[in-house]
């Protein structure tokens, strides 16, 4: 259910219109949709507009979206206060948010231990664009995981801190395994958060096979409508891709275009796990969980 849609319009006229611009006027149009915080949906519009600003310009900034993205969790809803500053995946060195304390530690570890693959691909590559390539065919990673691992910095993998992590999340696992010290609030915080990852992966599994069953048509709409705002709206109209979305046409590899099926037994996989939680949430609170929203 979207509950808080965003939308930002930018005209910009004269000699404010990049130079490579093709056209007189340079229009963006941005829209983005999120299901709980108002915060958020604002915040990645916000992103989306920077992001097609800097497609025709150096504006000396990137905008990344971490705060609904990558703490997977509305940060004001847990602490009943709007964070004053978002906080990059990055810079996220006292892992403040919630949700993003396990999932931060786990990336570190994982790039730890293959840090040496990761360097050699690295020196292998010519570009960015490559390395993406090389990093998705290497460990089959998602543009999601690649785009986490990009933004991190050396110095966050030295053996101490790694080590650190390392026995962190051995602790985080132990707690995990022994249930009985829970109590019911943190059991079913745990297992909305296994939902919300589900039904994310879902949705990014169900975008794929839109892709791969209309894979002809999508690559004339994009063919034939150069200019992000015209493609982008095409696609939203026809398909209801949001501009995120949109781009995941841009990205896709033959493995996408062969992983129907398998993009079928993951979610049916998915879907079973989200009414396994529905089930422990109620043997843990004596009643039948209904979704939000």
């Amino acid at each position: 259910m979207r509950c808080n849609q965003v939308t930002i319009f930018i005209e910009r006229f004269g000699e404010y219109v990049p130079d490579d611009y093709p056209g007189d006027i340079q229009r963006i149009n941005v829209y983005c949709d999120d299901s709980r915080s108002i915060y958020a949906a604002l915040a990645k519009a916000n992103a989306m507009a920077v992001n097609e600003l800097n497609e025709y310009e150096s504006i000396g900034v990137r905008s990344y979206v971490s705060t609904n993205e990558y703490s997977k969790a509305d940060y004001k809803e847990m602490h009943a206060v709007t964070p004053k500053e978002k906080g990059n995946y990055e810079d996220d060195l006292e892992l403040q948010f919630t949700y993003n304390v396990g999932e931060l530690r786990e990336d570190r570890i994982w790039v730890h231990e293959n840090f040496d693959e990761i360097m050699q691909l690295i020196r292998l590559s010519e570009n960015k664009k490559d390395l993406e390539i090389q990093l998705k065919e290497k460990f089959e990673l998602t543009d999601f995981q690649i785009k986490k691992l990009l933004s991190m910095r050396l110095d966050m993998f030295s053996k101490h801190d790694y080590l650190i992590d390392l026995e962190e999340q051995k602790e985080y696992e132990s707690r995990k395994n022994d249930c009985k010290s829970w109590n019911p609030t943190q059991m079913v915080r745990y297992y909305e958060k296994e939902m919300r990852e589900a039904k994310k992966k879902i949705d990014e599994y169900k975008i794929y096979i839109m892709i791969v069953e209309n894979y002809q048509d999508m690559i004339e709409i994009l063919s034939q409508n150069p200019d992000v705002t015209s493609y982008a709206n095409i696609m939203y109209n026809k398909y209801g891709f949001n501009p995120i979305q949109a781009r995941m046409v841009k990205s896709v590899t033959v493995e996408n275009l062969i992983s129907k099926d398998k993009y079928l037994e993951e979610i049916q996989k998915l879907e079973s796990d989200i009414e396994r939680y529905k089930e422990s949430i109620k043997e843990y609170t004596g009643i039948q969980y209904e979704e939000k929203g």
